[in-house]
């Protein structure tokens, strides 16, 4: 067989990846719109199509995780930009208690499933719990589509998602530490210091910033 014309399954030679995680950006969209289906969805399922779960072409390297957390943060940072910021201070309160409410019952549904029924342990059923408990905004584009971003269940639902992926990135912490075998006290305290941190400037640094910007 002429090896000119032989590639290896998963894919090892990075330009045949970059052409095919670009022809997915470029095709899925397009053909998922057309079915009245956000692009965002196209996109998700495509790429589970070819990765190591179905047809195993690409494997999930740094690069891939790479190209998935971009597209997240983008997403995201979209979001960001349409919420109406008088309003969401008005609904903060709500939005937060919603939050909490939709992350807490979950969690606590999975430590009691997962603990006295499944058999696993404390730690895999906060993660069990902290995967079932956060939230997404794959429907955002739905939203976006449908001139709705600035409704008030909308508003509450992505100020919602900011405090249970937080969460749900608190407990992936804490369980990290529990398990990890070289963290000690170390650990805890650089944990509890970079949240202060970010809690000060997401609370009192951030809110200045933009008032000083409008």
């Amino acid at each position: 067989m002429d090896n000119r014309f032989y590639f290896p399954i998963p894919f090892e030679n990075p330009v045949l990846i970059f052409a095919l995680v670009m022809l997915i950006i470029l095709l899925a969209p397009i053909l998922f719109k057309k079915m009245k289906i956000p692009g965002l969805v196209g996109l998700i399922l495509a790429g589970t199509v070819v990765g190591p779960g179905m047809l195993g072409l690409i494997e999930r390297d740094f690069t891939i995780e790479l190209l998935g957390t971009v597209g997240l943060l983008y997403l995201m940072f979209m979001a960001g930009l349409s919420i109406d910021l008088n309003r969401f201070e008005k609904l903060k309160g709500k939005s937060m208690g919603f939050g909490i409410l939709s992350f807490l019952i979950p969690q606590l549904g999975a430590l009691y499933v997962g603990t006295q029924y499944l058999d696993y342990s404390i730690a895999t059923s906060l993660l069990l719990g902290s995967i079932v408990g956060s939230h997404t905004l794959l429907a955002y584009p739905i939203a976006e589509r449908l001139g709705i971003t600035k409704n008030t269940g909308v508003t509450m639902s992505m100020g919602g998602t900011l405090v249970t992926d937080s969460l749900s990135l608190g407990v992936l912490a804490i369980v990290a530490g529990t398990v990890g075998d070289n963290i000690g006290a170390g650990y805890w305290v650089g944990f509890g210091t970079s949240v202060i941190i970010f809690v000060a400037a997401a609370v009192i640094l951030l809110p200045r910033l933009g008032g000083v910007v409008l």
